[in-house]
């Protein structure tokens, strides 16, 4: 926890049963999940997420630019990074949120009033449009 990156914790976050022991999946998650949901408590929390944004960003070929649905600006991984953010900083305090699936954990931000119902809608409208 002490060295380990902020986008570290965002990835945690997408962690999920798959295969294998899911007797061992639970006690991994059960494990992770009280360093996951601190991290938003370390130091330049957010500026670290906004700046693994911006290299991701930075690291999109100029020549696909706004052709890349995934990457770029206004891209599904600004969906992802948004939603991650407001799971980090308020699933410290609020269980609600804590989903490893970006369209429930929308929902669930909406529910709990951390994010406008309508945002929610757009930005599921467009995970699933852009996912297809």
């Amino acid at each position: 926890q002490k060295w380990a990156h902020t986008w570290e914790f965002q990835a945690l976050l997408k962690a999920r049963f798959s295969a294998g022991s899911k007797e061992l999946a639970d006690k991994y998650l059960d494990e992770i999940s009280k360093f996951v949901w601190s991290a938003a408590s370390k130091e330049n929390f957010v500026e670290d997420v906004q700046k693994m944004r911006k290299k991701v960003e930075e690291n999109v070929d100029n020549k696909i630019g706004e052709r890349e649905l995934k990457l770029a600006p206004g891209g599904l991984r600004d969906v992802e990074f948004a939603v991650q953010l407001l799971q980090l900083v308020h699933g410290r305090s609020d269980v609600m949120v804590r989903s490893s699936n970006t369209l429930q954990a929308l929902d669930q931000l909406a529910m709990w009033g951390y994010i406008g119902r309508e945002d929610s809608a757009t930005f599921s409208f467009c995970l699933k449009k852009i996912r297809i």
